[in-house]
C-alpha cells in the first residue's frame, strides 16, 4: 500500500526535506586549469622592452580544439571535451604565450624581443604557426602527439599580401606510451596533468629549435626583408 503524505511521520519527513536540501546544495566538481606557460624564474621579473620585436603569431589550430576546454581523443576516431578541464585561454593563444615565453628564456639577439600578439601589433619578423595536430590520449594509456608547420616570415607584405619567408620547418612530437604511466595506476586528474607536462614539454622543445633558426635569421631580417 503506498503512503500518502498524511500518513508520513514526521521523522521521516525531516529525513527527506535533508535529503532534498542536500541534493540541492552539492557543488559540480570545480573546474581544474592547466597552462603551457613556463614559471616565471624570480618574484618581479622586469618588464622587457627592445627595439625590434619577433610577434608570436598567428597561431592557427583546428576550430575543434581552438577552446578552453580539453578535447581528447577516444578510439581511432573519436573525440571527447572535458569541459572541467581547461586551458586558461582558447588553445591558440596559450600555445603563442607558451614559445614567446619560451624564446624569451632562450635569449634573443641583442634588441630583440619575443611577443604575442594580434596581426596587427608592430613588428619586425613574424613567427607563423600551424597546429595541424594536437592530440590527448587518456586510454589504454596517457600520451601526447603534436605536428606543428612554422615559419619565420618578415612583417611588411607584398602587393598580394604574401610576406618572405627566412625559415620554415615542420615538426612532429610524440611522446611513447611508456614515457607515461598506464592509465590504471594512476588517479583521473593526475593522468590530466600528466597530459599537461606533456605537451608543455614538446612545445619547449619545438621553442628550442625556433630559436636556433631565429638567430641567424634575426641577424639578417633588415637585408633580408628589403629585398622584395
Amino acid at each position: 500500500m503506498t503512503a500518502t503524505p498524511a500518513q508520513v511521520g514526521p521523522g521521516r519527513l525531516v529525513l527527506l526535506a535533508s535529503a532534498l536540501a542536500l541534493v540541492a546544495c552539492a557543488s559540480p566538481a570545480p573546474d581544474r586549469y592547466h597552462t603551457l606557460r613556463p614559471a616565471l624564474q624570480g618574484a618581479n621579473a622586469p618588464a622587457v622592452s627592445a627595439p625590434w620585436v619577433l610577434r608570436v603569431g598567428p597561431v592557427t589550430v583546428p576550430e575543434t580544439l581552438d577552446r578552453e576546454a580539453w578535447v581528447v581523443r577516444t578510439g581511432s576516431t573519436g573525440l571527447q571535451v572535458f569541459e572541467q578541464q581547461r586551458w586558461p585561454q582558447a588553445l591558440s593563444s596559450e600555445v603563442a604565450q607558451s614559445l614567446a615565453d619560451h624564446l624569451g628564456r632562450l635569449g634573443l639577439p641583442a634588441g630583440w624581443v619575443a611577443i604575442a600578439g594580434p596581426a596587427t601589433a608592430p613588428a619586425e619578423l613574424r613567427l607563423r604557426l600551424e597546429v595541424l595536430r594536437f592530440d590527448s590520449t587518456l586510454v589504454p594509456a596517457p600520451g601526447i602527439s603534436q605536428q606543428m608547420r612554422w615559419s619565420l616570415e618578415c612583417a611588411q607584405t607584398d602587393a598580394t599580401g604574401r610576406a618572405r619567408v627566412l625559415h620554415s620547418a615542420l615538426r612532429s612530437i610524440e611522446t611513447p606510451v611508456a614515457a607515461l604511466p598506464a592509465a590504471a595506476a594512476e588517479e583521473s586528474q593526475a593522468r590530466f596533468e600528466r597530459l599537461a607536462q606533456g605537451h608543455a614539454q614538446a612545445l619547449q622543445a619545438l621553442a628550442q629549435d625556433i630559436h636556433t633558426a631565429a638567430r641567424s635569421s634575426l641577424a639578417a631580417w633588415p637585408k633580408a626583408c628589403a629585398e622584395r
